[in-house]
This record gives C-alpha cells, structure tokens and sequence, in this order.
C-alpha cells in the first residue's frame, strides 16, 4: 500500500504559492469525539486526543491537487506529548507538546506546531488523521492548511458538492458544415449570484439556422434548490443614499456617505432666514444593466420637531442637465416627516445628479435639524400576467412589468392561432412565457420557455418525476447584440405567436428577423431559429450570447464551456476565442444554487457559404481590455 502512496504522492516540503487556506476545526472531526469549551479556541470548542487515540478530517478534491499542511494550533496541560499527522494512512510528519503544567488553565493556552508538508493527491475523497502516542492528552484547535487547487470552496472540500470528471457527450451534428461559429470570452468575476456575469458571444457571418436545447445537468443530484441567493448584491438594496442628524444652519460644510456628498451653503449668502444643502450623487444606469438611473424615486425629509412653520422646497438636477421644480410643501408646528415623489426618467448615469434642499423660516433664531434625509427606489408594483391562450397542450402568457430595465422600451405581442384572423395584440409586454402540461401530473404546466423583450431567452426542460418544478439558469440572447455591452441586449418590437405550431415570428427593432420553433419533449426542450435577416455586419457581431452566472465552483450556475464535445475549458479561465459547430454552457460541479437549472447547447445547423471562409480569424488577434479578466472582442477597422 505504501509503494502505490508514493507511486501517485510527492512529498511537498515548500510553501505554496497562489493557493487557497482553509482550516479543520473541531466541529469538522468525524467520529464521536470528546468535545471540550475553550473560549481561547477559534470556534470555542476543542477535541480531546488522547493517548493512542486518532481524529480525523474528511474533505473531498475536485481534481489533482497538493494538500500543504502549515500548522498544528493546539493546547497541553501536563507532560510532553508526540503527535504523528497522516494523509490517506500515509505519514507526513509529527511535533511533539511541551512538559507544562499549570493544574488545567493551560488547556486554554494555545500554541501553533509548525508542519510545512504536504502530499499531492488525486481527485476524490480523503483523510487528514492526528494520532497521539500513548501518554497523556492533547486538545486540537485547528489544521490549516494550504491547497494548490484555487477554485476549491468550502462545500466542495467538505464534500457537501460534488464535481464530475467526465464531459458531457454530444452527438456530432452536421459533419460537412464548412463554416465554424467562434466563441469568446467577456466574462468577469462577481459575488452576487444574481449578477449574469459569464457572457459568451458566438460569432459567424454567415449563420442561417442553430439550435438552441436546454437538458438537464449531466451531473446527478437529489436536490431541487431553487430559492434566490442575495449575498453579496452590492446593488440590489433600494436606498441610494443617507444622512442623518445634520444640523441646519452649521459650521459643518460637509457631509458624506458612501454614495453622496452633502453640502451646507453658506448662511451670509443665503436669502433671510433660509437653510439649503445640496447633496450630490452618481447612479447607475442601462448601459450597465441597472435601472437606478430611470425609474423614479422617493425623498423622505425626518426633521426633529420646531415651533414655527418650516416652509420647504426641492430641487432637482438630473438628465441633461435639467433643473426640476418639485412642488413647496410645510411642516406645520410638531410635524416631522415629508416623503417627496421624484418622477420616472428624472436622474442620469452619466452626469452628477443634485438634489438642493431648501429650508424658510419665520425667524433666523430657528435652527433645523434634520433627523435623517434618505433617498431611495420608488417601489415597484408587482408584475401583472394575463393569459392569452389556452389549451390541453401549451399555455402562453404575457407580462407586464412595472418598470422593465430597457424601459420606456416594450413589445408587441400577437396571438395568431395557425394564423387564423382572430388574432390579438397585447401591447406594453416586458417578456412572454409558454408552459407544457407536466406528463406525469394530470393538473399540472411547467414553464418550458421564456422570452423578454431584450431578446433574452430561458429555455427549460420539463420536471423530473417527483418534483413540480425546476428552475431556470443560463441564458441565451437570440439576436445582434454589441459586444461591448456590459449587459447585451437585442431589443424585439413585435413577436407574433402562432400557438398551434409552437412557432414564434420575431422583429427587432434594429429591423432584424428571426423565427424560433420550440419543441418540447420528456428529456429535452430546444427552439430551432431560422430565416435569420439581419441589418448588422455579423463579421463584428454576435448572432446569440450565452449569459449566466458564476461565483465559484459549486456556487454557479454555469462552469464550465465545451466545445465541439471535445474541448472544455472553465468559465472564468482567460482563453481566446474559439472555433466550432457546437458550444454548451453546462457544469461539472454539483452547484448550490439552481442546483437543476439546465445545461445548455447551442448547434450550428446551417450556414450560407459553401466552402470554407477565414473570415473569423482577425478574431484571434484580440487584446485584453484593461480592468477586464477576460478577452474580449476587439474593433478592427
């Protein structure tokens, strides 16, 4: 057994570099252990090893990794002790405990025994195992240590996830197709799971049919995780900004907060008995994919309570430049609060938006205090749905929404049964949805295909048996989208539906075409898009985008890209562009989050040249933008 150990091990003596730490703590020991309370201890508990007896840790690798053992924090109350450290029953070093002893407070003093070892180990699961000689007792902390694999996480250590080894199989498709798609990377790193930030444009000039087929994850999982994760989403709270407790008139100029700068004008040159900040601030808009910068917005005005009438007045600047008069309101005597309404469309995302503040009163003795001065997202109303078909095979619906991010922007939504002449349009859809009946449920529909008016596309397989429904994940733009947007888009004017034959006509507004035919089957739902007609130099732009998102391995709703069923590469890798008949976004590692979403694939099935072009090459040639992890597409003139 210890010929096959270092057939596949190497004895690591040097410290690591560009790894990632993680510790074993008492509460990871398996095995029903002695568990003491030290509140000198990271976790405050400890294990108690005793004489000849072992603890171990179990954790899980994704792939051929080093395992670097730096330390050992322990504590000892009584004679020295030895301790021998194991990886995989294979013996990687030992340290011995002092002879100290102070009648049992030490066991809350605790010391670290330097290791600096470590084995390279194979995928799969294994033991990290402390055995004490026979003696008295020692208490382990922690053993930290340092991995060579720098997308391992947590859960997949502690074999809470799993990651395959194998790829996904892809039946060739058209063989003798001379043109080939290129996919490059746009990709860049985020915290927040609901942040689409993979982004794959496909590019080819002479694209005329593809498929697009949502199955389900080539990994196996039991769990159906479907909820929201808003951990780390920056930019999903409403309020922009707040200043609380300032004083008006005041020797403090200024105020800030992480977001807005308040500033107090000077009382000399101030009309009789008036106080006005000013507060300055920057928005985000459409150009990254935010709303903040367009849709409108409450001010609420806290004041502590004064005597007298408060008259007040606010103005705003905003979009262009402009100057907005909203309408004088009071605080009568004893009165607090004022919620000001800020109208749609008022702010901007490329200038500095200025809200002034103007407070009158009926004597200059009159001090205001304003006791917190927010401004934040007007709510939105929930989104409103409306059936416009039914039958024993297909529903479709269209969505209204309150405020839909390319607003004012909407579409033209036509029903055409088999394009018979009583068909209906609905006007104002933010995006269209289409279910199928559930076979193993005689009630139940499952949303199978979703389109939004930026011509973003979910496609999703039906239910396994046993569960009411899965979630959607990755993404794919079906349109000319710009390369250089951070969030792309491809914006539809009309759809006319043809629900009988599940087909569906697109126009863009760019004057773009498309037809999309969904078919859906028990193991598969896919839509075929054909008789393409852009307006576009598609040597330079995408004809469809993956997006979706990745945090890390295990946290992610797409992983990994394979191409052609034969080259895979990691989503966040830094790879330029490649050449191919078939792109899919799938994951190799079983994922937290929409543990079920789909993988998808995306196949060429037609194009329009007959022999072979080279048009993709300048492609190759592409530089990295600075700030960006990634390679993206490049101009050329």
């Amino acid at each position: 057994m210890l010929y096959k150990v270092l057939i596949w091990s190497i004895l690591v003596m040097l410290k690591l570099t560009n790894c990632v730490e993680f510790s074993f703590y008492s509460t990871d020991a398996r095995g029903n252990n002695t568990i003491h309370l030290r509140s000198g201890s990271t976790t405050g508990t400890v294990v108690r090893l005793g004489g000849g007896k072992t603890v171990s840790f179990h954790f899980c690798l994704r792939q051929k990794t080093t395992v670097f053992v730096k330390d050992i924090v322990f504590s000892n109350d009584g004679k020295a002790d030895e301790c021998f450290l194991y990886l995989d029953d294979f013996l990687i070093s030992s340290f011995a405990s002092r002879d100290l002893t102070s009648w049992g407070t030490r066991w809350n003093v605790f010391e670290n025994a330097t290791i600096n070892k470590g084995l390279e180990l194979l995928r799969g699961w294994h033991v990290l195992k402390l055995k004490l000689a026979a003696g008295d007792a020692l208490e382990i902390d922690r053993v930290q240590a340092d991995f060579s694999d720098q997308r391992l996480s947590k859960d997949l250590l502690d074999c809470s996830l799993m990651c395959q080894s194998t790829q996904p199989y892809i039946a060739h498709g058209n063989t003798y197709l001379p043109q080939h798609g290129v996919a490059s990377q746009s990709s860049y790193p985020t915290k927040c799971a609901e942040e689409d930030n993979v982004k794959i444009p496909i590019v080819l000039q002479g694209i005329l049919e593809y498929s697009v087929t949502a199955t389900l994850p080539t990994y196996r999982s039991f769990e159906n995780r479907r909820g929201k994760n808003t951990a780390g989403c920056s930019f999903l709270p409403h309020t922009y900004w707040t200043f609380k407790n300032v004083v008006l008139p005041s020797r403090v100029t200024s105020y800030e907060d992480d977001s807005a700068v308040m500033t107090i004008m000077n009382e000399s040159t101030l009309p009789k008995w008036s106080k006005i900040a000013t507060i300055t601030f920057a928005l985000r808009g459409q150009s990254e994919g935010h709303i903040d910068a367009n849709i409108g917005s409450i001010l609420t005005i806290l004041i502590e309570p004064v005597n007298t009438i408060v008259a007040a007045e606010v103005t705003v600047n905003g979009r262009a430049g402009s100057k907005l008069n909203l309408p004088t309101f009071a605080f009568l005597p004893g009165e607090r609060l004022k919620n000001v309404s800020i109208p749609d469309f008022t702010w901007s995302e490329t200038l500095d938006n200025i809200v002034t503040l103007s407070f009158t009163t009926q004597d200059d003795a009159s001090i205001i205090t304003v006791a917190e001065l927010r401004l934040e997202r007007r709510p939105m109303k929930p989104e409103r749905t409306q059936m416009v078909f039914f039958n024993e095979k297909i529903i479709v619906e269209v969505v209204y929404m309150d405020f839909w991010w390319r607003a004012p922007e909407s579409m033209n939504i036509t029903m055409a049964p088999n394009g018979l002449p009583e068909a209906k349009s609905y006007d104002g859809v933010a995006y269209f949805r289409i279910s199928r009946p559930v076979p193993w449920s005689k009630k139940s529909f499952a949303q199978i295909f979703v389109m939004y008016q930026d011509g973003n596309v979910r496609l999703l397989q039906l239910p396994p048996p046993g569960l009411d429904w899965i979630p959607f994940g990755t993404s794919v733009i079906i349109g000319a989208t710009d390369p250089y947007d951070h969030r792309p888009y491809a914006p539809i004017s009309n759809v006319q539906i043809d629900p009988i034959n599940s087909i569906m006509y697109v126009w863009y507004n760019d004057g773009n075409y498309a037809e999309i035919r969904l078919v859906s089957a028990l193991e598969e739902t896919q839509i075929v898009v054909s008789n393409l007609r852009f307006t576009q130099d598609m040597s330079s732009h995408p004809f469809a985008t993956f997006r979706s998102m990745y945090v890390e391995d295990g946290f992610s709703d797409c992983d990994s890209i394979i191409i052609d069923g034969q080259d895979s590469y990691h989503i966040m890798d830094n790879w330029l562009p490649k050449s191919g008949k078939s792109f899919m976004c799938f994951r190799r590692c079983e994922s937290k989050h929409l543990t079920l979403s789909p993988d998808i694939l995306l196949k060429i099935i037609k194009t329009k040249y007959g022999h072979v072009h080279t048009w993709w090459k300048p492609f190759l040639n592409l530089q990295k933008l600075p700030g960006t992890p990634a390679y993206q597409f490049h101009r050329f003139s």
